[in-house]
């Protein structure tokens, strides 16, 4: 019979090249990390530029900071709006205040007459975005883009695709055509509220098969949204989840 301690010799005597190389696979995977190329894509990543992702425009928003800036409103609005420089100093002052930490900022009211206005068409930029200086407010919003970055900065544009309008655009009357606006039981047409004297229909936006099978709530895959409470007198965050609204139970049941 083997003797056992000769056993655990033998093993200790194995492990020894695995241990070994193990501690020199983290020490390569540290120096990596480390490398000059590697450390620029961090920066890339904190000066607001895109790095080398393979989809360039999928960003990680649990690690930068969003927010929006009123552009324009309404021109009913009291609030007075902003052209493409003005609103790159509002992106100035907002960096010094964050530190220069990555940041997205949504532009609101940058399409036709300011906020909510020509959904769902998306192409024309609101004339009071444009700098003196340029040909026409396009050219002003894609230079406002470009000078984003150097504060840390993406420039994102707010877009709203629940809202149809009927009479300021063209591609609203084709919504309309091909019967994309959600209807009442009586077979008009919904109405969601009176914007900027402009009446807002309600989209109906059909997803694909393949997605919405795994997003309906109908789906066995289907989990409610989770929310998180604060404990009171203390920094504890409480998981919780939300029971499928009334009228999901209604739908699934048919």
């Amino acid at each position: 019979m083997m003797n056992l301690s000769a056993l655990d010799g033998l093993r200790s005597h194995a492990l020894r090249p695995v241990t070994r190389t193990l501690r020199l696979v983290i020490i390569l995977a540290a120096a990596a990390l480390m490398s000059p190329e590697a450390v620029r894509a961090q920066e890339t990543a904190a000066a607001g530029g895109y790095g080398d992702t393979l989809y360039p425009y999928v960003h990680e928003y649990d690690q930068v900071l969003v927010y929006k800036i009123a552009v324009d409103y309404c021109p009913a609005n009291p609030m007075p709006p902003l052209n493409a420089a003005q609103t790159l100093d509002v992106i100035r002052r907002i960096d010094n205040l964050t530190r220069g930490i990555p940041k997205i900022a949504y532009l609101v009211g940058w399409q036709y007459r300011g906020h909510d206005t020509g959904y769902p068409a998306l192409d024309k930029v609101n004339q009071r975005l444009k700098r003196p200086e340029d040909a026409d407010a396009l050219d002003s919003l894609r230079w406002l883009m470009r000078e984003g970055p150097k504060y840390h900065t993406l420039v994102s544009l707010h877009v709203n695709f629940s809202d149809c309008y009927l009479d300021d655009n063209a591609l609203g009357p084709y919504y309309k055509e091909r019967d994309i606006i959600v209807r009442n039981g009586d077979g008009t047409h919904r109405q969601g509220y009176a914007w900027c004297d402009h009446m807002a229909y309600r989209a109906r936006i059909r997803l694909k098969r393949s997605r919405s099978a795994r997003c309906s709530p109908c789906s066995r895959s289907w989990r409610p949204p989770a929310r998180f409470t604060r404990t009171p007198g203390t920094a504890s965050m409480t998981r919780t989840t939300e029971s499928p609204m009334p009228w999901t139970v209604r739908r699934c049941a048919r």
